[in-house]
């Protein structure tokens, strides 16, 4: 959804659903935990109003269990976190995943490229 035109997002949710899209990703950085900004809860909310398709947020923003509830309530079906906003807190990691599947979303942990995927270790065998 990023090189999609935010003035006109009816038209271009119709486009993607035209084009045969089975769900929209959403990559939402909040200028701190990656240098960039895009949309918050308020811009999910409103795709929610116009499709039908599940949304897939990637929040690559800090302190992500802060606005679980927000992405929650605005509709997406699936969230994924970035490890590295948890630091060594895996604990915290876990519970934000557990958080997340509770009304039945899909929960996803991204790694940055410099992060080994043994650092997800205890986090993936607990499920």
């Amino acid at each position: 959804m990023l090189k999609c035109d935010f003035g006109n997002l009816h038209r271009e949710v119709e486009l993607l659903e035209a084009a045969g899209a089975t769900l929209l990703h959403l990559d939402v950085m909040d200028g701190h935990f990656v240098p960039n900004l895009t949309y918050g809860p308020v811009v999910v909310a409103g795709l929610r109003q116009l499709t039908s398709l599940p949304l897939d947020a990637h929040l690559m923003i800090s302190q992500p269990a802060d606005f679980l509830d927000e992405y929650l309530d605005a509709g997406c079906d699936g969230i994924t976190v970035h490890l590295e906003a948890f630091g060594e807190d895996t604990a915290s990691l876990s519970d934000t995943l557990a958080r997340i599947r509770a009304p039945d979303a899909v929960s996803g942990v991204a790694i940055n490229p410099g992060t080994n995927v043994s650092s997800l270790d205890g986090v993936l065998e607990k499920g």
